[in-house]
Protein backbone atom coordinates (compact mmCIF):
# COMPACT_ATOMS: atom_id res chain seq x y z
CA UNK A 1 0.00 0.00 0.00
CA UNK A 2 1.38 3.32 -0.82
CA UNK A 3 0.76 6.56 0.74
CA UNK A 4 2.23 10.26 0.70
CA UNK A 5 4.23 11.27 3.94
CA UNK A 6 3.89 14.95 4.66
CA UNK A 7 7.09 15.48 2.57
CA UNK A 8 4.67 14.30 -1.17
CA UNK A 9 7.04 11.74 -0.73
CA UNK A 10 5.71 8.16 -1.44
CA UNK A 11 5.88 5.92 1.20
CA UNK A 12 5.31 1.65 1.28
CA UNK A 13 3.90 -0.41 4.03
CA UNK A 14 3.34 -3.96 4.48
CA UNK A 15 -0.23 -4.54 4.88
CA UNK A 16 -0.58 -6.38 8.12
CA UNK A 17 -3.93 -8.27 8.50
CA UNK A 18 -5.92 -8.14 11.21
CA UNK A 19 -8.87 -10.20 12.70
CA UNK A 20 -11.49 -8.36 15.16
CA UNK A 21 -13.62 -11.01 16.90
CA UNK A 22 -16.67 -8.85 18.35
CA UNK A 23 -20.33 -9.56 19.10
CA UNK A 24 -21.30 -5.74 18.40
CA UNK A 25 -21.29 -5.58 14.84
CA UNK A 26 -21.25 -1.24 15.78
CA UNK A 27 -17.20 -2.56 16.81
CA UNK A 28 -16.20 -4.54 14.48
CA UNK A 29 -17.51 -1.99 11.45
CA UNK A 30 -15.93 0.67 13.44
CA UNK A 31 -12.98 -0.88 13.93
CA UNK A 32 -12.62 -2.33 9.88
CA UNK A 33 -13.48 1.25 8.79
CA UNK A 34 -10.58 2.58 10.74
CA UNK A 35 -7.66 -0.12 10.38
CA UNK A 36 -8.59 -0.73 6.61
CA UNK A 37 -8.25 3.61 6.38
CA UNK A 38 -4.76 3.05 7.72
CA UNK A 39 -3.71 0.26 5.21
CA UNK A 40 -4.25 -2.85 6.97
CA UNK A 41 -6.39 -6.11 6.14
CA UNK A 42 -9.08 -6.33 8.14
CA UNK A 43 -11.77 -9.69 8.63
CA UNK A 44 -14.13 -9.58 10.90
CA UNK A 45 -15.86 -12.18 13.53
CA UNK A 46 -19.27 -12.05 15.35
CA UNK A 47 -18.83 -14.98 17.76
CA UNK A 48 -15.55 -17.12 18.86
CA UNK A 49 -16.18 -20.29 16.67
CA UNK A 50 -15.95 -17.93 13.39
CA UNK A 51 -12.88 -16.27 14.66
CA UNK A 52 -11.68 -19.65 15.74
CA UNK A 53 -12.23 -20.67 12.11
CA UNK A 54 -10.49 -18.13 10.69
CA UNK A 55 -7.64 -18.30 13.06
CA UNK A 56 -6.80 -21.91 11.63
CA UNK A 57 -7.33 -20.80 8.60
CA UNK A 58 -5.48 -17.93 7.67
CA UNK A 59 -2.43 -16.17 8.86
CA UNK A 60 -3.07 -12.93 11.10
CA UNK A 61 -0.57 -10.58 12.37
CA UNK A 62 -3.28 -9.22 15.16
CA UNK A 63 -6.69 -10.13 16.84
CA UNK A 64 -8.61 -8.00 18.46
CA UNK A 65 -10.06 -10.30 21.15
CA UNK A 66 -13.65 -9.71 22.98
CA UNK A 67 -13.36 -11.30 26.02
CA UNK A 68 -17.67 -11.07 26.46
CA UNK A 69 -18.28 -13.29 22.81
CA UNK A 70 -21.85 -15.26 22.82
CA UNK A 71 -20.90 -19.14 22.57
CA UNK A 72 -17.13 -18.63 24.12
CA UNK A 73 -15.43 -16.02 26.24
CA UNK A 74 -13.13 -15.42 29.23
CA UNK A 75 -10.14 -17.64 29.78
CA UNK A 76 -11.15 -20.50 28.03
CA UNK A 77 -11.66 -18.47 24.65
CA UNK A 78 -8.16 -17.14 25.55
CA UNK A 79 -6.68 -20.89 25.62
CA UNK A 80 -8.25 -21.69 22.97
CA UNK A 81 -7.05 -19.25 20.06
CA UNK A 82 -4.03 -19.54 21.57
CA UNK A 83 -3.69 -23.53 20.64
CA UNK A 84 -4.57 -22.55 17.75
CA UNK A 85 -1.89 -20.12 16.46
CA UNK A 86 0.70 -22.53 18.10
CA UNK A 87 3.81 -20.86 18.04
CA UNK A 88 2.96 -18.28 15.71
CA UNK A 89 3.87 -14.64 15.74
CA UNK A 90 0.06 -13.46 15.99
CA UNK A 91 -0.17 -11.00 18.85
CA UNK A 92 -3.53 -11.36 20.61
CA UNK A 93 -5.20 -7.67 21.65
CA UNK A 94 -8.20 -8.32 24.20
CA UNK A 95 -11.02 -6.25 24.71
CA UNK A 96 -13.68 -6.30 27.05
CA UNK A 97 -15.97 -3.94 29.17
CA UNK A 98 -16.18 -6.40 32.04
CA UNK A 99 -13.57 -4.94 35.00
CA UNK A 100 -13.14 -8.41 36.28
CA UNK A 101 -12.26 -9.84 33.37
CA UNK A 102 -8.75 -7.37 33.21
CA UNK A 103 -6.93 -9.97 35.38
CA UNK A 104 -6.82 -12.29 32.31
CA UNK A 105 -4.89 -10.01 30.41
CA UNK A 106 -2.05 -9.38 33.00
CA UNK A 107 -2.31 -13.21 33.16
CA UNK A 108 -1.67 -13.97 30.28
CA UNK A 109 0.48 -10.61 29.35
CA UNK A 110 -1.55 -9.74 26.97
CA UNK A 111 -2.35 -6.12 26.10
CA UNK A 112 -6.34 -5.49 26.29
CA UNK A 113 -8.66 -2.05 25.80
CA UNK A 114 -11.49 -1.96 28.04
CA UNK A 115 -14.82 -0.64 26.66
CA UNK A 116 -15.38 1.78 25.52
CA UNK A 117 -11.89 2.29 24.15
CA UNK A 118 -10.53 5.38 22.11
CA UNK A 119 -9.49 4.86 18.20
CA UNK A 120 -6.45 6.24 19.30
CA UNK A 121 -5.43 3.53 21.86
CA UNK A 122 -6.24 1.25 18.67
CA UNK A 123 -3.71 2.78 16.73
CA UNK A 124 -1.37 3.36 19.39
CA UNK A 125 -1.32 -0.83 20.68
CA UNK A 126 -0.98 -2.02 17.11
CA UNK A 127 2.18 0.62 16.64
CA UNK A 128 3.92 -0.69 20.43
CA UNK A 129 3.19 -3.96 19.64
CA UNK A 130 4.46 -3.76 15.92
CA UNK A 131 7.85 -1.88 17.58
CA UNK A 132 8.62 -4.94 19.61
CA UNK A 133 8.43 -7.40 16.98
CA UNK A 134 10.89 -4.88 14.86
Amino acid sequence: MHELNCDGEAKVHLSKRILIADDSEDIREMLQFLLVAQGYQVQVAPDASTSMSLAQEQDFDFIFLDLSLPDLGGEELIQKISQILGGSKTQLILFSARSNLLSLAEKYQLPILKKPFKVADVIKVIEELKGRNS
